[in-house]
């Protein structure tokens, strides 16, 4: 096990504490559910009954248990026991059984093309993304589909906001930027959506003003970010992103570059 990943897991293995990161956007959200949730059931529905893989143990309560999604088989992998032990103990609110493995991310134990679906939500941005892409693209079944919510990190102003609160994150955390997105159309068909604009900046104000997340204002900046995605560059500022890639073929040839599908 490298450096990179023995930090990681000790971070998580004692608890890292991100309420305080979490709580500054805890508003932005609160309208998100709809439009999210729309998306992640149109990439799940081809593989319904299906093999599916996470990469974490929390994100199936909300993916798969809460969407109802049809699943064969769901297997949650994780650096931590601690996180692990936080997914096992989410089995009481539900009927689904996951398979919780202590696994590294990087090195999965699987065979090749033996899932139709590997997801996370903010998970690549702490893995060497070369590496765990060529696992996630190994283990796919052709026309398999990854699915994954990361930080996206076009945004200057974002760039500088993580610059000045590194203890928010771990060490090694990266997220998204042109190389990295690059190595994501290089196994992939590509899908962005962006995800919170308007809504982050509106998010602390709100919080300010009110105590309910579903208000005017948050309201007012999610319909805004519906319009501002449409903007020519815009798609580059938004602070995080639901990322869709589907598996191609040995016969298939990529149809659009990467780079292309973020203007």
């Amino acid at each position: 096990m490298d450096e990179r990943v023995l930090r990681e897991q000790e971070a998580w293995d004692e608890g890292f504490d991100r309420t305080g990161f979490e709580a500054v956007w805890s508003h932005a959200g609160a309208y998100w559910d709809e439009e999210v949730d729309a998306l992640l059931k149109a990439a799940f529905a081809p593989h319904a009954d299906g093999r599916f893989l996470e990469i974490g143990s929390a994100t199936w309560q909300s993916w798969v248990h809460r969407l109802g999604t049809p699943v064969k088989d769901l297997v949650c992998i994780n650096i931590s026991q601690t996180e692990i032990d936080n997914g096992r103990a989410a089995l009481t609110a539900t009927t689904i059984q996951p398979d919780f493995q202590l696994m590294d991310a990087h090195d999965l134990g699987f065979d090749d093309e033996s899932f139709d679906v590997v997801f996370g939500k903010a998970i690549l941005h702490h893995l060497d993304y070369a590496v765990a892409l060529d696992e996630i693209a190994r283990i796919l079944k052709p026309g398999g589909t990854m699915v994954f919510m990361e930080p996206l990190d076009f945004n200057p102003v974002m760039k500088l906001v993580r610059h000045l609160t590194p203890a928010l994150r771990t060490p090694d955390e990266k997220p998204i930027d042109h190389p990295q997105w690059r190595l994501f159309g290089e196994r992939f068909d590509m899908q962005l959506h962006p995800i919170q604009l308007a809504a982050a900046a509106a998010s602390p104000v709100s919080q300010k003003l009110f105590a309910n997340p579903q208000n005017p204002l948050t309201r007012a900046a999610w319909g805004l970010d519906r319009h501002l995605r449409s903007v020519p560059g815009l798609r580059l500022w938004f602070r995080s992103g639901l990322i869709v890639g589907r598996k191609r073929a040995d016969s298939e040839k990529q149809t659009l570059t990467a780079d292309s599908l973020l203007h």
